[in-house]
């Protein structure tokens, strides 16, 4: 058994010279924390310098070498008041075992005894890897890459950003020159090497469910059950999408897929949780799934933003100063802004995202500097799933400014001290076939009043402090103007 248990406090120096209670020679092996797995995982004796032994000299007794031994591990954290005193929040051990000597590290197979015979071996169809509804595979992947930081794996992010842009141009049928979209500002680019174990997996995952073919086939498949079982409830019309999803994951090749599923396994995942979430979501955007579109008008005059646009990358780009976005959001941003659809008139703005999973409302903002609520993102999915569950409401406030467009969104936290987030945007037109977006991301921790949701726009906006505000990204996204975009979703 662990000799020390969880909640014990214990003294630093405890472990800087003791292995155990009956042998004070050598130190404890330090663990190095991994975060590339879904739970935190711990690596010792990496370099393999570090030997587990005893100093017992001239060999063991007979009587020693059927001693049994435990090997146990203690998670610690130091104590918030004393550095020198450490909390123990976790500990594991083996099962016992014998040491075949206590003169040599290692022995060849045989040669140690164990205490009880090895359990056999199950077969193989129950090793398999459990199957789990890709509903909720998509679920664990995007609460993991949720996790994930581009700026702690800089040259991941770069591999992904890379491999999308590829993919938006072989959807538009456009050629791009993109070299780097995101910097990483005061950031070293090669800290960390490439995508390694269940980060591999899960981004692998991502590029699948970011995808342009992905999210125009869940459009389409959805767009056909809403016609097709227009009385189906939520949850028949879930399984039926379940179905279809199961058969276009397959694309990203089972090997993948079975890495995911096995570091899955291993954080134990609640199945009914994704379900959930999953429900939210159909629920808040389903009620009447349509084929929306805005109709291209004639241009007002030659600086009209009315039209269909593309990002010019090699003219865009994305500084982050001391913030990390993750993986998940950075995509789903990515994503949604590479193609857009905009039509203004008088003071009502209906942008439209070509990139699009599910057949949703176009995007209504009102340029009259009245606070409102922001419903829904510009690819019709609601706002909260940009960051999953942090992001409670959003509001906006815009106008018109010497023929500059401005727009401010305020995304406020679901809970008390958590960030609040404002999103200042300047669109002005370049020339008749340009334009350009200017973006700047400022946020800071907000103590949230008890009846803050059920406030109005007006009142969150103009009586919430937020002098605290940083800057924590700037971003310049420039866009060139399509006569024909090849596909998309809003048709």
């Amino acid at each position: 058994m662990p000799q020390i248990q969880p909640g014990d406090s214990v003294a630093a120096t405890t472990f800087d010279d003791r292995r155990s209670e009956c042998h004070h020679r050598g130190n404890w092996l330090q663990g190095r924390l991994d975060t590339s797995f879904m739970l935190p995982c711990f690596h010792f004796n990496e370099k393999r310098k570090e030997g587990w032994h005893y100093d017992w000299k001239g060999g063991a007794s007979s009587k020693q070498r059927h001693e049994s031994h435990q090997l146990c591990v203690y998670v610690v954290m130091a104590a918030d008041d004393d550095s020198n005193t450490f909390q123990v929040v976790g500990n594991a051990s083996s099962t016992p075992f014998l040491l075949g000597s206590y003169r040599r590290a290692l022995f060849p197979p045989g040669r140690t005894r164990p205490l009880m015979p090895p359990s056999p071996s199950p077969p193989g169809r129950l090793r398999a890897i459990p199957q789990f509804p890709t509903a909720v595979i998509v679920y664990d992947m995007c609460r993991y890459c949720q996790s994930l930081s581009i700026t702690d794996f800089p040259n991941d992010w770069r591999q992904f950003e890379q491999a999308m842009v590829r993919e938006f141009q072989e959807w538009f049928g456009i050629d791009l020159s993109h070299s780097e979209l995101v910097r990483f500002d005061g950031r070293p680019q090669s800290l960390l090497g490439d995508y390694q174990g269940s980060r591999k997996a899960a981004l692998k995952l991502l590029r699948w469910w970011m995808s342009p073919a992905t999210q125009h086939a869940m459009y389409t498949n959805v767009l056909q059950l809403s016609h097709d079982e227009p009385n189906d409830s939520i949850q028949d019309r879930i399984a039926h999408l379940d179905e279809f999803m199961s058969q276009n994951i397959s694309q990203v090749g089972s090997k993948i897929l079975n890495g995911f599923l096995r570091s899955r396994t291993r954080q134990k995942s609640n199945d009914a949780e994704g379900f959930t979430r999953i429900l939210e979501l159909f629920e808040s955007i389903w009620p009447t799934p349509m084929l929306c579109s805005l109709e291209s008008r004639r241009q007002d005059d030659q600086m009209s933003i009315n039209g269909d646009w593309v990002i010019e990358l090699s003219e865009s780009h994305v500084n982050l100063h001391s913030m990390g976005l993750s993986f998940l959001s950075m995509s789903q941003v990515l994503t949604m802004i590479f193609g857009l659809r905009i039509q203004l008139t008088d003071d009502v703005l209906q942008v439209q995202s070509h990139i699009q999973r599910i057949p949703a409302k176009i995007t209504t903002l009102f340029l009259d500097s009245v606070p409102r609520r922001f419903e829904a993102l510009i690819n019709g999915e609601p706002c909260k799933t940009l960051d999953l569950d942090k992001l409670d409401v959003v509001d906006y406030l815009g106008w018109i400014e010497n023929n500059t467009i401005l727009l401010w969104l305020y995304g406020w936290p679901k809970n008390s001290g958590e960030n609040c987030y404002v999103l200042q945007i300047r669109v002005t037109m370049l020339h008749s076939d340009r334009f350009k977006a200017d973006c700047t991301l400022e946020l800071c921790p907000l103590d949230l009043p008890l009846d803050f949701e059920s406030k109005t726009s007006e009142e969150r906006i103009f009586r919430t402090d937020t002098t605290a505000l940083q800057t924590r990204l700037n971003a310049t996204f420039c866009y060139r103007r399509r006569k024909h975009i090849g596909k998309t979703n809003a048709r």
